[in-house]
């Protein structure tokens, strides 16, 4: 073996990642010969000579090298410094633990030597140098046939260069750790996430909830909703690619993506509009699909809540095959859940007709997902994703007391996305990519009157969101520096939105729009410090910096630029930074919808001392006018791995935003237009002694609704109420993050302990020129302060039993005067698994996971009206205990 200077370092250990190992021969071990010749980093495991069925997670890449040594019987030596900050895009699959070590290291820059059959050290891989001659060339590609080339570059999300690491956090949530948890879709991992609100589009999404005009269940689709900022505010992503929007608030619906056909999911809880664009607000989530998969799985799932209702079967299909140039995987998945009734939960009994009224909506759905990729020589890889989604849903709401309103709703939802990236010379790449794709949804509702059983009204809606876009990336490095090379990504590209929201019995369009958006962005990544300059308190030390330039049709330009640091004070301490501007442009219904005018008598609008026939015009409707809403996020964080504990991890972070110029209507309730006309802080929103032209310029072109009881007369209305959609409020949110986990060998098990949280110090927002500020945390229909879960596993071999405790603290009800603080909700969920192996138990797996042991009720809540449910469903599940069952068969 020859000496090098990675492994001369003054901070080289070792550590044994095999802990079935007894204490007594690993001490010999680390006072053996290979401690005095190379001091390397050590991860020790079992072997096995044949193909194993791997399934490890994308992340950091020591995290993963030492998840293999665990798994397998090889001896990997590394030096700390060589691995530290590099990532992995993970490995699923069968594959010989030589195999399965060289695809870890893919697009790493790191190579390995082989000291004997089951010890192999890690090295940088050389640089490929400029071939000038027929000799030169000939050896390159024998080279090249001795070792096959993967162009697959490691996607961390947050950046776009090769090898950085973002200086925002990021939450990695894998296939196994979404099995262990017993999540059957991406909604249920959404909805469990600490610093996600599980209002917005959501199927759980009850009428009457109130909060943001987002909380409604349209779709039946589940939308993230970071930091309960709105669902439009989070930036969905699918292997890099945007998702088309779903329904008119331009949320985007996870649940389309077949869960068999994911590797992980990515969360950046930060703002992320230098890189991304609009909408990455609250932050970004990236769903990212297996790639290289070999062999086959079918699950079988079925169950139900022991209340009554939710009875859930599921069966899905993965399938995979992968040759030395490319791979392809083919995904299929058809669910079906059964509606839950209000007669079905005991203390829902209070609603009339709680037979028909559904709390749950019954839905059902199939989707089929196709991946690949295909090497063109040794110099470009081609990619395609695609997948279409075919969704339906029935429920059942009360618009009255005796109001019955019937919902069917039938969605086809489908994506592809092309992309080609080709190796330049000097270690720079261009990577070119497209996306095309559709959220096409028709919802048909008609009520009955139950005191006269007729009916009483028949709507027909189609959703229509289409989303096109192309853009090229050039990435690559620009000079050396300390602590490795200074890179750069710099590309541009175009996108278009289109929207149309039309009446199928009217024929004629409520809502329907367009929007494009040219673009240009730069990154930069320096690596100023590394270990190696034995700097004090600075192990290492690189900064990171993006700007971009959106140019919309709609309202022109917006620049956004982005800073961030990372810095290791020792190899057990890092902290980061990061501060920059987001952005969210209108979205096509606040652009676009109808324009409508509704007459009031004075009165109702708060005037005093008018003459009893004043009127008043309300105006509502889009606004083509509206700018983008504008943000500053700042983030920082310190992550500490204890040396008393080397395998615990814990991650402190805060955050703040400060969200201007939203996009509101400003009277988003009865209760602020009731005074509109006698609280001065209004005054903005009212234009008084309109003139008839005034008035029949608003009228003109406004669907009209007279809401006196007698006829229209110009003469009598003393004031217009604009109520269209305006930049009109600001909004602030403000806390803390924190996830703590520790990992240990005992008893011949692996233990794995987190505990994790988020919570909101300051949440309120306030209408321009308004004194008065409104909670948006802690009260119902809004997050709550604090959101957590403490999760405990076991493993041996192939089995594990997962534990998992969550809790919400309890909402205050704006409902009742004063408010009065309602009780939290802490439930229990236990998971066991058996993983299925191909050498194991005939290739089958099984999974029971039983969610809320307890049966614990959502807390109390005083409802709007008596039809209406009882808790905040925005916050609170009403299932219940549900009990489900899979079996996994690996082929």
């Amino acid at each position: 073996m020859h000496a090098n200077e990675n492994y001369q370092n003054r901070n080289q250990k070792i550590i044994s990642c095999t802990r079935t190992i007894p204490k007594t021969l690993l001490a010999s071990a680390m006072s053996g010969g290979l401690l005095l010749l190379v001091q390397p980093l050590i991860a020790t495991a079992q072997a096995s000579p044949q193909p194993s069925s791997w399934n490890l997670p994308a992340g950091p890449l020591d995290q993963a090298l030492n998840r293999l040594a665990e798994q397998s019987k090889l001896t990997i030596s590394y030096s700390p410094g060589l691995v530290k900050g590099k990532t992995t895009r993970g490995l699923s699959g069968a594959h010989t633990p030589i195999e399965a070590l060289r695809l870890l290291l893919t697009g790493t820059g790191l190579t390995f030597d082989a000291l004997n059959a089951t010890t192999f050290v890690l090295r940088p891989a050389p640089r490929p140098t400029p071939t000038n001659t027929k000799e030169q060339t000939s050896q390159a590609e024998s080279a090249s046939r001795q070792t096959p080339v993967n162009l697959a570059q490691v996607a961390v999300t947050g950046t776009r260069i090769r090898g950085a690491q973002p200086s925002s956090p990021l939450v990695m949530i894998t296939q196994d750790d979404m099995r262990l948890a017993g999540d059957n879709d991406l909604g249920d991992v959404i909805r469990s996430l600490p610093q996600n609100f599980s209002g917005g589009q959501n199927p759980g999404v009850l009428p009457g909830t109130g909060g943001d005009i987002a909380n409604q269940n349209i779709t039946g689709g589940s939308s993230l909703n970071l930091r309960g900022l709105g669902p439009d505010a989070t930036l969905t992503l699918l292997n890099g690619a945007r998702l088309p929007y779903d329904g008119f608030s331009q949320a985007t619906d996870v649940a389309v993506i077949p869960i068999a056909a994911i590797d992980r999911m990515d969360v950046l809880l930060d703002g992320a509009s230098a890189i991304y664009g609009s909408d990455a607000v609250g932050g970004v989530a990236n769903i990212v699909l297996k790639r290289d998969y070999n062999g086959a799985e079918l699950t079988a799932r079925t169950g139900g809540a022991t209340d009554g209702g939710y009875g859930q079967t599921q069966v899905s299909l993965v399938a995979g095959n992968t040759w030395s140039s490319g791979g392809l995987l083919l995904a299929a998945e058809t669910t079906s859940d059964g509606a839950v009734r209000a007669s079905q939960r005991d203390y829902l009994g209070y609603i009339p007709n709680s037979d028909q009224l559904t709390i749950y909506p019954k839905m059902s759905q199939n989707g089929v997902l196709f991946s690949g990729h295909q090497e063109f020589g040794s110099n470009a890889e081609f990619t395609l994703d695609a997948f279409l989604t075919k969704r339906s849903m029935t429920e059942t709401s009360l618009y009255a007391a005796s109001g019955l309103q019937n919902s069917d709703t039938d969605g086809t939802i489908y994506g592809i996305s092309p992309s080609l990236r080709i190796t330049l010379p000097h270690d720079w790449s261009v990577r070119i990519n497209a996306f095309d794709g559709e959220d096409n949804t028709v919802s048909q509702a008609t009520g009955f009157s139950l005191t006269t059983d007729t009916q009483a009204f028949v709507t027909s809606t189609r959703y229509s969101n289409q989303t096109q876009s192309a853009d090229v990336d050039f990435e690559g490095a620009l000079f050396g520096l300390p602590g490795g090379d200074a890179r750069m990504s710099v590309g541009g590209g175009w996108r278009k939105s289109e929207y149309n929201q039309f009446d199928l019995i009217e024929q004629t369009p409520s809502i329907e729009g367009s929007q494009s958006v040219r673009y240009a962005y730069d990154e930069v990544y320096f690596p100023l410090i590394t270990e190696s300059q034995e700097i004090p308190f600075v192990d290492s030390l690189s900064f990171n910096a993006a700007a971009r330039y959106d140019d919309y049709n709609s309202f022109g330009g917006t620049t956004t630029p982005k800073l961030g640091m990372l810095w290791s004070l020792t190899p057990s301490v890092d902290v980061r930074a990061s501060w920059g501007k987001s952005f969210k442009a209108p979205t096509l219904t606040q652009l676009y919808q109808a324009q409508s005018a509704t007459l009031f008598t004075a009165s109702a609008v708060g005037a005093s001392g008018a003459p009893s026939n004043a009127t008043v015009l309300l105006r509502s409707g889009g606004n083509p006018n509206l700018g983008p809403e504008r943000a500053d996020v700042a983030t920082a964080g310190v992550v500490i791995r204890p040396s008393f504990l080397p395998d615990a991890t814990i991650d402190l972070g805060a955050f703040d935003i400060d969200y201007r110029q939203r996009v509101v209507n400003p009277f988003s309730s009865f209760v602020q237009l009731a005074q509109a006309l006698n609280d001065p802080a209004y005054t903005t929103f009212v234009t008084p002694n309109p003139t008839p032209n005034q008035q029949a310029g608003i009228l003109q072109p406004a669907i009209f609704t007279n809401d006196t009881g007698a006829a229209y007369n110009p003469r009598d209305v003393i004031a217009v109420i604009d109520d269209r959609y305006l930049n009109a409020q600001s909004q602030h949110v403000r806390g803390l993050d924190f996830d703590a986990d520790y990992s240990l060998q005992e008893l011949d098990a692996s233990w794995n302990f987190n505990i994790k949280g988020s919570f909101i110090t300051k949440g309120d927002r306030q209408l321009i020129g308004v004194p008065a500020t409104e909670d948006t945390v802690g009260v119902v229909s809004f997050p709550p302060k604090f959101k957590g879960q403490l999760a405990a596993r076991w493993s041996r071999s192939d089995f594990s039993v997962s534990s998992i405790v969550n809790y919400l603290r309890g909402i205050r009800n704006t409902l009742l005067t004063p408010s009065p603080m309602g009780s939290s909700m802490t439930t229990v969920d236990l998971v066991f698994d058996y993983a299925a192996s191909p050498n194991v138990l005939d290739g089958f797996g099984f999974n029971l996971s039983l969610t809320n042991v307890f049966n614990r009720r959502p807390p109390f809540l005083a409802p709007i009206e008596p039809y209406y449910v009882n808790y905040d469903s925005t916050n609170y599940s009403a299932l219940g205990r549900v009990v489900s069952f899979s079996i996994t068969k690996h082929f």
